[in-house]
């Protein structure tokens, strides 16, 4: 973006849009993985990294800037991929009358196990673009939309990028298995930053186009020209999809821990409480990627989104689940039961005492 564009106004991301994500299960490769090898030249496109985790109605608080280029006749949007502030309320949640014996317990590391879950990409600045109707499972034929994040080119995550193409000028990789299902691109460094991004039922051109035009600017994301959007807005931001991400994937992998969340399962039935720091928009994402038809109650009288059978991608998530944010926290509750049990033992959710958090410690 150049230095002296004019800022013309300021405008809300449009609340009617379902959102962006991950791809379909059947590619190949662990996105999860901070080390993606990138030994040779010829070495294959890097596999798009969000499918293989489990987060849109849309980000109604996330705030977009218009900024338009007189002498070319186009606009930029810049949009806030913010990192959650300090949480207010504890992580230590327990429920007040546990459904059954306290089997597993996260505590905030993933030990061995940190590096496969999606929390790595904490640090990654992104976006999802899509039409306002579209979902999140790219095999179904019909959904529209482009996400990508970026890594400074320097942090120990970002995996070198070699290919025979180029984008913004910069090596990229790109591949596209499925015919147009799912495009996977990798390129970089752009001003500092290496992208990796993923463009669902469009052609490769399209998709290229979108990668042309995406920057980091000051820590946000960028479209430089609107225009290659062509009719697709903003749905939410990649950090509120890692939350909800980890989140998931502890409570469908049966308690694995992953470094940030801290969750406690129970017994064998699906029974768990998890959370992580996060963002009140992070709920937009549950439509998109999760359940278009979850269903909106709330959990101590704050707005809270459930349903009984994951979507798409994540159709194999057949307990019934509620999510809320709370005092800085995503919290996600699974359940063996219908709905109203699981929204029940989601009210019972509370802080625990000193006593109950020595046995969760001393059974981690």
């Amino acid at each position: 973006m150049r230095d002296d564009l004019e800022l013309i106004e300021v405008f809300d991301a449009d609340p009617s849009a379902f959102g962006p994500s991950p791809r379909s299960a059947s590619r190949t490769g662990d996105p999860t993985e901070p080390g993606d090898d990138r030994e040779a030249p010829d070495a294959p496109p890097r596999s798009w990294p969000w499918i293989s985790v489990v987060s849109v109605v849309l980000v109604a608080a996330m705030v977009a800037l218009l900024v338009w280029s007189p002498w070319s006749g186009t606009t930029s949007l810049v949009f806030t991929d913010p990192r959650p502030a300090e949480s207010e309320l504890t992580e230590r949640l327990v429920f007040d009358d546990p459904p059954s014996d306290l089997r597993l317990a996260a505590l905030g590391s993933g030990g061995d196990d940190a590096d496969n879950g999606p929390i790595w990409n904490s640090e990654s600045i992104g976006y999802f673009f899509g039409s306002p109707d579209a979902t999140f499972d790219p095999d179904d034929g019909i959904d529209r939309w482009f996400g990508f994040f970026a890594l400074p080119s320097d942090h120990p995550s970002t995996p070198l990028v070699f290919g025979q193409r180029e984008i913004a000028g910069a090596p990229a990789e790109v591949s596209d298995e499925t015919q147009g299902a799912l495009v996977d691109m990798a390129w970089g460094p752009v001003d500092g930053y290496t992208f990796t991004a993923a463009g669902s039922q469009m052609t490769i051109d399209e998709a290229v186009a979108i990668a042309e035009q995406l920057r980091i600017v000051d820590g946000r994301p960028v479209v430089v020209d609107d225009s290659v959007l062509d009719g697709m807005v903003g749905l939410g931001p990649f950090g509120d999809y890692v939350a909800l991400a980890t989140l998931v994937q502890y409570a469908q992998n049966n308690g694995r821990g992953v470094d940030g969340l801290v969750g406690l399962y129970y017994g064998f039935d699906g029974h768990s409480v998890v959370s992580v720091p996060g963002n009140a928009t992070t709920l937009d994402l549950v439509g998109f990627v999760m359940q278009p038809d979850a269903e909106e109650r709330t959990v101590h009288g704050l707005p809270a989104i459930g349903f009984t059978k994951g979507a798409g991608p994540f159709g194999g998530f057949d307990s019934s689940t509620v999510l809320w944010w709370e005092g800085g926290r995503v919290i996600l509750v699974a359940g063996d039961g219908d709905l109203s049990a699981t929204f029940e033992l989601a009210e019972s959710v509370r802080p625990a005492t000193d006593e109950e958090w020595a046995e969760v410690v001393a059974l981690d």
